[in-house]
């Protein structure tokens, strides 16, 4: 097996949060809205067994897993999965209306049944400006992995045919895709190209996609540099139908030399800035670490990060570049805490565009990584803490394993999420959930259970905020190789 293939495929799958924060794409945000209950528990699981809290999403025979969520623009939410129940992995997508009844019948629709491998990559989905899915994975019906592009109608139309788009079509296997949806209603993709050479370096690439499905970019733009892999490529909406992308550039797939670069790039895929900007340099950055994206509402973006300072010790950051490419906190970015006596890392951000500050939670570990906790801090633009040097503590230290959080915008404040188990045991798993406001000097801290039952939790996914809330959906192994579960959170 390739290594970079079968690296990426363990920092895909393994995270109980899924990547970048729980977070997929999702066309509205709203910060208002009252408070009532959807959707809520079904008593038993999928097969009759364990029940994991929730409803069922999508369950039976074979695996169920890696889901991603995203919102349209009344509420209803786009959950799309990989099933094996044919027998090899296949890519569904299911359409929840607010109560949590299925709109795309009781198996969901069938995206793909293209040959896949064995195992497979992780996807990306948004919701596009008429609230279709926008829905990216890769398959090998050529022969070797390439990325494709399905766009999909509420009613389950195929808008961009039934094969979908071939992103970079005849050219070395490419996986690992990101979407947003840019202001000006086109879909702009990134995924990573790995040539057969393994003497050339691995390279990003970034195409852009109208609503009708036309590919603007051709060839795709390439991020590639002769002495360096260009991986992990991010992508975070801007002004005026500009995106900007976040990549990180190194020697080798497994060395933690590494370093984070951004380019905002226009709608006709020139650079919007001179040059592209350096986030972090000269830090080592493990392996298994990506810049997580938050848009600042007004054309720039927070880019958040995790590094191994000087004691060997593992500390979050957070940068921002503003629309015009300025860095506007300090150099090397701001340090989430200034505790140094314990880790933090798997940061996780949301802008509260009604108080103009970025709230941050991460999870904080001692020295031997023996125990874990939870804590959260507030920034203004230019990097000043606001609820003192070390943040607030949520969760205290202790013995528990606890995951990666994350962080939603909920009105004056932010809503924030994470599970834990007992003694690391991660097939009882419980998820949590509770909010901090901006208009406290120290916030309250009353989470609720979300789903108390320990189950075999896996790849969380968070939307961003419904008029009412928000939903949680995840993998779940109790009862067999793995169910699709879904709750709703009022917030």
């Amino acid at each position: 097996m390739d290594i970079r293939r079968h690296s990426l495929f363990v920092i895909a799958v393994t995270a109980v949060l899924a990547t970048a924060c729980g977070r997929s794409v999702s066309k509205n945000e709203p910060d208002g809205g009252t408070d009532t209950d959807t959707a809520t528990d079904t008593g038993t699981g999928a097969d009759g067994g364990t029940d994991a809290g929730g409803i069922i999403i999508a369950g039976g025979e074979g695996e169920q897993s890696v889901p991603h969520v995203a919102l349209t623009s009344d509420d209803r939410l786009w959950v799309s999965y990989y099933s094996t129940a044919t027998g090899s992995y296949v890519e569904r997508l299911q359409l929840l209306d607010p109560s949590g009844a299925k709109l795309l019948g009781g198996d969901g629709l069938l995206v793909s049944d293209n040959a896949q491998d064995t195992w497979v990559m992780d996807t990306a989905l948004a919701t596009a400006d008429d609230d279709a899915a926008i829905l990216a994975f890769g398959d090998i019906r050529t022969g070797q992995e390439e990325v494709y592009a399905f766009k999909i109608a509420t009613d389950g139309t195929f808008e961009w045919g039934a094969d979908g788009l071939a992103l970079e079509a005849g050219g070395d296997p490419n996986a690992w895709p990101s979407v947003v949806i840019a202001s000006d209603g086109d879909a702009v993709f990134s995924f990573e190209s790995w040539p057969d050479d393994e003497s050339v370096k691995d390279s990003s690439v970034l195409q852009r996609v109208t609503p009708d499905g036309m590919l603007l970019w051709g060839d795709g733009v390439v991020l590639a540099n002769p002495a360096m892999d260009v991986i992990r490529p991010r992508l975070a909406a801007a002004d005026n139908g500009a995106v900007i992308v976040v990549w990180i550039e190194t020697p080798d797939l497994m060395s933690d030399e590494r370093v984070i670069r951004a380019r905002k790039i226009a709608p006709s895929g020139e650079p919007v800035w001179t040059d592209d900007r350096t986030v972090i340099s000269g830090q080592p950055i493990p392996m298994y670490i990506e810049p997580i994206l938050e848009p600042d509402g007004a054309g720039g973006v927070f880019v958040a990060f995790t590094q191994v300072d000087p004691g060997e010790m593992l500390h979050a950051y957070v940068q921002h570049l503003d629309a015009n490419g300025t860095s506007t906190m300090p150099a090397g970015g701001v340090a989430l805490s200034t505790d140094e006596s314990r880790e933090w890392t798997d940061p996780c951000p949301a802008w509260i565009a009604s108080a103009n500050e970025l709230v941050v939670s991460w999870r904080e570990m001692d020295a031997s990584q023996g125990s874990n906790g939870l804590a959260v801090q507030r920034f203004t633009p230019d990097g000043a803490r606001g609820w003192g040097g070390e943040g607030v503590r949520l969760v205290d230290l202790s013995p528990d394993w606890l995951g990666s959080s994350a962080t939603r915008g909920s009105g004056s404040g932010a809503a924030i999420f994470y599970g834990t188990a007992p003694a690391a045991d991660f097939t009882a798993i419980s998820l949590f959930a509770g909010r901090v406001s901006l208009d406290d000097e120290t916030p309250v801290w009353t989470p609720d259970a979300l789903s108390p039952v320990g189950t075999s939790k896996s790849r969380v996914e968070v939307s961003a905020r419904t008029s009412t809330g928000f939903w949680l959906v995840w993998s779940d192994s109790s009862n067999d190789t793995g169910d699709i579960y879904g709750l709703f959170e009022a917030m």
